[in-house]
């Protein structure tokens, strides 16, 4: 039996990447590349959800061929009594969970205090990424390091990705260092933009006659968004509200956060759409030449 060439064959007939194939079956990548190469085994529902999705039968799929029923029980049985192996990303969720334990633990020794939760957080929320997700996991524990990073910089040190527009007229009693970590902080963002885009350019998207509207009605969204903001942030109402919350700094910079991740967050999801139809389109019109 050559379970994975049958899957992969199956599967370029299908024309599916192992991306498609993986987010079907709710598994990772790495797990159908795996199959493929033989070094695992499907459990028995992915098997049954693979002949589902090649439309071939279990002796098809299985023995790659016809096969009789005891030969598809047999190769079902093996695949059953095979002692189960834990994924990868689970593994490395327990071991995150363990660092952060240890680094609480141990600021919690040294210091006496419990503020070393501050410091363990990104290892809890990576390791909880590692279980509630089956792709990208390492994406999303980026983006989730990220988030937190930009929280503690505004919250702790008043930075934010805004001072670099104010480089050619920054001065040495603003603290050039202070720039420099909003400048390394903005590349940083750069980064993870392109590689999530480059990442979710490649899945497939089925464009259909509504998807050009649901595009044009999300960018209209997205810039009265924009507008209000503008509008809002050069009005009275925001001198009224900023001297109603300057005694209480965290609220201010909660809210803004949030406004700020809001904002941000819809622009590149529309970019990225945007990019996706555009995509499809092109791939589309090639196809068809």
């Amino acid at each position: 039996m050559n379970l994975g060439k049958t899957i992969y064959e199956h599967r370029i007939k299908n024309n599916l990447s192992q991306g498609d194939l993986a987010e079907m079956l709710n598994v990772s990548r790495q797990s159908v590349s795996k199959w493929e190469n033989n070094s695992a085994v499907p459990d028995l529902d992915k098997i049954i959800k693979l002949s589902e999705i090649f439309h071939v039968s279990l002796d098809e799929l299985v023995k790659g061929e016809a096969a009789s029923s005891n030969e598809s029980v047999q190769v079902i049985k093996e695949v059953v009594i095979q002692s189960p192996q834990r994924e990868p990303r689970k593994t490395a969720g327990i071991v995150l969970y363990f660092m952060g334990l240890l680094v609480f633990f141990l600021i919690l020794f040294l210091t006496g205090s419990i503020g070393g939760i501050l410091y363990s957080l990104p290892f809890f929320v990576c390791g909880t990424i590692c279980f509630l997700f089956h792709q990208y996991v390492g994406l999303w524990c980026a983006w989730a390091v990220y988030l937190m990073s930009d929280a503690f910089m505004r919250m702790a040190m008043g930075i934010t990705i805004g001072m670099v527009r104010h480089t050619l007229i920054w001065t040495q009693d603003m603290n050039y260092a202070r720039l420099a970590i909003a400048w390394i902080f903005l590349a940083i963002t750069l980064l993870l933009i392109t590689i999530t885009i480059l990442i979710f350019m490649k899945k497939t998207l089925k464009v259909t006659a509504s998807t050009n509207k649901h595009l044009t009605f999300g960018w209209i969204c997205w810039f009265i968004v924009f507008l209000i903001h503008q509008l809002f942030v050069r009005s009275e109402l925001y001198t009224d509200f900023l001297s109603a919350v300057i005694s209480i700094p965290m609220a201010y910079y909660v809210l803004s956060m949030f406004s700020h991740w809001f904002r941000n967050g819809f622009l590149l999801i529309m970019i990225l759409f945007t990019l996706r139809v555009h995509h499809s389109k092109k791939i589309k019109f090639l196809f068809l030449n």
